[in-house]
């Protein structure tokens, strides 16, 4: 099952679902806050820049979110695990997740890597 993980106010986590709706692919939409750890660190794993790719950019964000995203880049992985999961308000939305493949944000072309891929060829 493809995880969508949220929050209530995120325009791009709405296209997400709605996308995967058009597309007839269930997915379950997790508030944000209730993000395992086992999902933060696969989601880590399966990105490219470490905590960057899925921490909320800093010029884009409150002086509160830049002062976290100051804390966390100081911190060890595990205490970085465990602050995420404190203060989910700083992770980047949506993050989907289904096995091996992650994104964070919404973005059409990536979007796609969800889709079974008999499906993408018929279909792009």
């Amino acid at each position: 099952m493809i995880k969508v993980y949220s929050c209530g106010s995120c325009g791009s986590c709405g296209k997400a679902v709605l996308w995967f709706k058009k597309y007839g692919l269930k997915v379950e939409r997790i508030n944000i806050r209730q993000i395992s750890k086992e999902d933060l660190v696969r989601a880590l794993y399966l990105q490219n820049e470490g905590m960057d790719s899925i921490v909320k950019r800093a010029v884009k964000s409150t002086g509160l979110v830049r002062n976290a995203r100051l804390d966390l880049m100081e911190m060890r992985f595990n205490e970085g695990i465990d602050f995420l999961q404190n203060h989910p308000e700083i992770l980047q939305t949506p993050i989907i997740i289904e096995g091996e493949k992650c994104l964070v944000g919404y973005n059409e072309e990536e979007i796609r890597q969800f889709l079974p891929r008999a499906s993408r060829r018929r279909m792009f």
